[in-house]
């Protein structure tokens, strides 16, 4: 229940943020008055990349979880570690800067 309210205030925040791919990182920077800023970004790997592009307002973890295991080759416990852990890091990262 608590995860679906995350879901929908991470495509809200999305809004507020830019990516930039950096080498074989995407970097989440926040927008400060539409201006990038630079003092505070958020570092993605290609399994974390991946991730934050599946998030939308209907996303539930299940989903996450079995879109990630489709895309890589990971074991279950692996990829619902990797899935918590994100979604964990990703909304403490987007509550202290919004």
């Amino acid at each position: 229940m608590g995860r679906k309210m995350d879901f929908e205030k991470i495509n809200k925040q999305k809004l507020k943020f830019v990516t930039k791919l950096v080498g074989n990182e995407l970097m989440l920077v926040p927008l400060k008055k539409s201006v990038a800023n630079m003092d505070e970004m958020f570092s993605m790997n290609e399994t974390a990349a991946f991730l934050y592009y599946q998030i939308d307002h209907n996303s539930t973890e299940v989903q996450l979880c079995e879109s990630l295991e489709n895309e890589f080759d990971v074991s279950e416990s692996d990829y619902k570690k990797d899935v918590s852990v994100f979604l964990t890091e990703l909304m403490k990262f987007m509550s202290k800067v919004a």
